[in-house]
């Protein structure tokens, strides 16, 4: 059975897709990441998962602002 996703973005402008790709240094047992963007491919690397972490919500906010700029 297929459903509609009801929580599809209203706009592009809204909406940010990322394939996020985590593995472990081997001799560290660190984890690392990246994060490639799904428009335009720009690929960000990531020293551990704190940084991956504070890469997304700093591009969330962005989106936030930038809702809260345009209402007023």
């Amino acid at each position: 059975m297929v459903t509609k996703d009801k929580t599809q973005p209203q706009s592009l402008d809204t909406y940010k897709a990322y394939l996020v790709r985590m593995w472990q240094d081997g001799e560290q047992n660190t984890w690392r990441a990246s994060a490639q963007a799904v428009q335009g491919g720009e690929v960000v690397r990531f020293p551990n998962l704190q940084a991956l972490f504070a890469f997304l919500e700093a591009q969330t906010q962005e989106i936030s602002d930038s809702k809260a700029d345009k209402i007023d």
